[in-house]
């Protein structure tokens, strides 16, 4: 099962309050206040993503894959010797 299909079914207030860290919180509402702003200004931008729940999940995500990325990088990968 995919990462973004465990969250998709949590409430907000759950991923709000229990998974994110201060640092993602803040950095997913400024961005969102940050969208909110563009959207008044320029009235035809049509932003990919609207509600704060889906900058919290795209926090979640990124740093899941950022954490995973790094993982791999440090990971002692031993392959096989296949003997024909």
């Amino acid at each position: 099962m995919e990462f973004s299909e465990l969250i998709a079914d949590m409430s907000t207030k759950d991923i709000k309050n229990n998974l994110l860290t201060d640092d993602q919180k803040m950095l997913s509402e400024s961005l969102w206040m940050a969208n909110k702003s563009k959207k008044e200004l320029y009235p035809d931008y049509q932003p990919k993503i609207n509600k704060l729940r889906e900058f919290f999940i795209q926090a979640l995500i990124s740093d899941h894959k950022r954490q995973w990325d790094e993982y791999r990088k440090s990971a002692n990968i031993v392959e096989d010797n296949i003997l024909e």
